[in-house]
């Protein structure tokens, strides 16, 4: 029937069919009843060609019981609003699994106007002798249409490959605006599933190899692997985060990942002072999970402890051995200076320093003080100025407090050097 067929029209077409050979007259009276409700109607209604005059809705009617995709697919190429979404609808059903008309169905929600629609609905109601279309039943009927394209849709971006990173930056393409809010909340309920099973599975491996990591902390294997994981599952759960976070949100369901793991790291760090898998792990949560901007906020202000407890250790082993080698030390800075030097036993001070240094806070002067006795160390041993000079030089660059910096510059002048210039006290 024509989107305006009134009463009488309707009754007509009944009769005629009726005498058809095949007719079904429960059809038929199911038929003329849905049409003659208007809650029912509408339900036929939205799920028509509003946007089409008589004639095309007719073509398309026959192209669809012909199964004429090529004709379908012009209508579409011609069709706005509604009709056009119902008609990428149609096409995705007879090609499961297209990525490319999934695609489309979400960018066409975008350009959908919904009150437009039911202005044409409403004028095609007042020309058959309906009411027009409550408000109440027309937002009810847009979000149920908007949950079935979502169920429509979904299963094909989460079972062709890549079909996150598409679906990714198919939300980024087409922004936000209240019908793709309403859609995206339906697609993550029925993405979600999709995704449960794989995601499943990975969970129990990361739950598994975490476990191993507290009773070995020290595995690289174990590490990486938990490493991997995390990636693979967060991958499976990023189109819902990046929904999420475009709402200043974080995904329950990956804050939930995300602070179960980061968990891990505290234990790490408290129970063995095991700093560096901690930032390890801590840096592949940062990495794999990007989409979490609460989460993230809170692991990130954390990180510079992290940095410092892993950097000052590395300094203190550093600086550990060079004193042991101390003459060697002197010989390697003597030779190639203290900055670039590539001599592991020189560059492992200096890089493992400048890390500890960036995040050290109030505890900076406990860096200066290791490595200014790994420079007494190599004079004492070398008797060589100019060794002790270069790395104090060095270090004053990194502005020490204001009484070790005086220190420093009294242990030079104790050997008769000086280093040109006052140090100001900053405050």
């Amino acid at each position: 029937m024509p989107l305006d067929a009134s009463h009488e029209d309707i009754y007509e077409a009944v009769d005629d069919l009726s005498f058809e050979p095949d007719s079904d007259p429960q059809l038929l009276e199911d038929a003329q009843a849905r049409l003659l409700s208007a809650r029912d109607r509408l339900s036929e209604e939205i799920g028509w060609m509003p946007e089409c005059n008589a004639q095309r809705q007719s073509e398309i009617r026959d192209a669809l019981i012909s199964k004429n995709m090529e004709s379908l697919d012009e209508f579409r190429g011609q069709a706005i609003g509604l009709a056009r979404l119902n008609l990428t609808v149609v096409g995705n059903n007879f090609r499961a699994n297209d990525i490319d008309a999934a695609s489309e169905l979400v960018r066409d929600i975008a350009r959908w106007d919904p009150d437009q629609t039911r202005d044409l609905l409403d004028e095609a109601r007042a020309r058959g002798g309906f009411k027009p279309i409550d408000t109440a039943q027309w937002a009810e009927s847009v979000a149920t249409s908007l949950s079935a394209f979502a169920k429509q849709v979904t299963p094909t971006f989460t079972s062709i490959s890549l079909g996150q990173g598409k679906l990714i930056a198919l939300i980024r393409e087409v922004g936000d605006n209240i019908l793709l809010t309403d859609f995206f909340e339906a697609m993550q309920k029925y993405y979600g599933a999709g995704v449960e099973k794989k995601m499943g599975e990975v969970e129990a491996r990361i739950d598994k190899t975490t476990q191993l990591i507290k009773v070995t902390p020290h595995d690289d294997a174990l590490i990486n692997t938990l490493i991997s994981l995390l990636g693979q599952w967060s991958a499976y759960r990023q189109p819902i985060q990046v929904m999420e976070a475009a709402r200043s949100l974080d995904d329950q369901v990956s804050s939930d990942m995300f602070k179960k793991v980061r968990s891990l790291t505290i234990y790490l760090a408290n129970e063995f002072r095991n700093f560096e898998t901690a930032l390890l792990i801590a840096e592949s949560l940062l990495q794999n999970f990007t989409h979490l901007p609460n989460c993230r906020s809170q692991l990130e202000t954390q990180m510079p402890i992290l940095r410092f407890n892993v950097g000052s250790d590395r300094l203190f082993s550093a600086c550990a051995t060079a004193k042991s080698r101390a003459r060697k030390f002197a010989s390697c800075v003597q030779g190639g200076g203290i900055e670039n030097n590539k001599n592991d036993l020189v560059s492992d001070v200096v890089e493992n320093f400048e890390l500890a240094i960036d995040n050290a806070g109030d505890r900076r002067d406990d860096l200066f003080f290791v490595v200014r006795d790994v420079s007494i160390e190599a004079f004492n041993s070398s008797r060589n100025k100019q060794v002790i000079l270069t790395i104090y030089k060095w270090l004053l660059r990194y502005e020490p407090s204001f009484e070790l910096s005086n220190k420093m510059r009294e242990d030079l002048r104790q050997i008769g050097l000086n280093i040109p210039g006052e140090y100001r006290n900053p405050e």
